[in-house]
Order: structure tokens, then sequence, then C-alpha cells
């Protein structure tokens, strides 16, 4: 499966057509002055030749407070791929739940990472078809591990202790995409 990609900044806009990706952006620089959103201030024919095509594309979805090596994959589309954290499990499940209400321009909002991405509605139906329930058991597992230590950094002010992130991985944001034709 081919998409197409624009990326400014940190906002992602995917479409199956330019078309898509142009709408999108053409519709945040008509609400300029409602959202604080980056959008490109001059948007002509160089813009349109910095979307690129993409054969895979990989968004990995957590919230803070995630350990690295709680994470289910979920290809929704054909090259279309999730890395879900257990924490960000339901709010993801509850983004796809109600998609249509996140129609922005001819695309759609999708937060859940440090990066803003807008998707097509064929990558959101895919999401929604995926069947999220096969990894119900090993997210709930995974969550009532870590809600003790959460609950206990609640109790204690709600700020956590320096050794409680000395023991921990970093975890850095990797957005992965592969134009093609690259190895």
């Amino acid at each position: 499966m081919k998409y197409l990609h624009y990326q400014h900044a940190n906002v992602h806009f995917v479409g199956m057509d330019s078309e898509e990706i142009l709408g999108t952006v053409k519709y945040y620089r008509e609400q300029r002055g409602k959202t604080g959103l980056p959008v490109p201030s001059r948007w002509n024919l160089f813009a349109k030749a910095r979307i690129k095509t993409l054969e895979e594309i990989s968004i990995e979805c957590f919230f803070p407070m995630g350990s690295m090596h709680q994470f289910i994959d979920a290809e929704v589309r054909e090259g279309f791929n999730l890395h879900v954290n257990a924490n960000a499990f339901t709010h993801i499940r509850n983004i796809v739940d109600k998609y249509e209400e996140r129609k922005r321009g001819q695309l759609y909002k999708f937060s859940g990472t440090a990066h803003l991405w807008f998707l097509p509605e064929y990558v959101m139906q895919g999401m929604r078809e995926y069947y999220w329930k096969q990894h119900e058991a090993q997210v709930n597992e995974w969550l009532a591990a870590l809600n003790p230590a959460l609950e206990r950094l609640r109790r204690e002010n709600g700020f956590a202790k320096k050794a409680d992130f000395e023991k921990r991985e970093p975890q850095p944001m990797i957005v992965f995409t592969k134009p093609i034709g690259s190895a």
C-alpha cells in the first residue's frame, strides 16, 4: 500500500491522495487564529513537492509512565502499524470508536503520541475494524502491575521521586516512515 505523507514541525498529514492533505492544511490555515496548530504560512507549489510517498508507516502511541516492554502491535492496514503502549490502549480505542468526530478538513485528527497525526478515513476504518479484544487480557495484566506503583506516587503528593526514574529505561518517541525504494 502507498500513503502520501507531509510533515510540518511535529504535525504529520497522511493521505491516500494529495487532495486529502491539501484540503486539511487549507482547513487549518483558514482556522489559524482559532487553533495553535502549526501549519505552513506559505502553502505553494514547493510544499506540494514535500509530500512524500511512503509504503510503510508505524506510529508509537504512549503516555508518560509507561513501560518500554508493554507494547502491543496492531497492523490496522497493509503497511500501517500502531505500536501501542498499555497505558495508551484505552485512549486509542476511544479515539477509534468516535473517529468521525475528529474530522478536520479531509483527514482525521489522531493523538496519543508526541506528534500530532492527521490520518485518512481508510486508516481510521482499519483501526475500527481491527480486533483489539485480542490484546485486552495482556494489557489488563500489565496495567494491574503498573497501577500499584502509580497509586503510591499519587498518595505521595503525585510527584515521582528521582529513584523511581533511575530504575526505568529511557522512553524515546520513535516515528518510523519508510520511503519507497529505501532499504
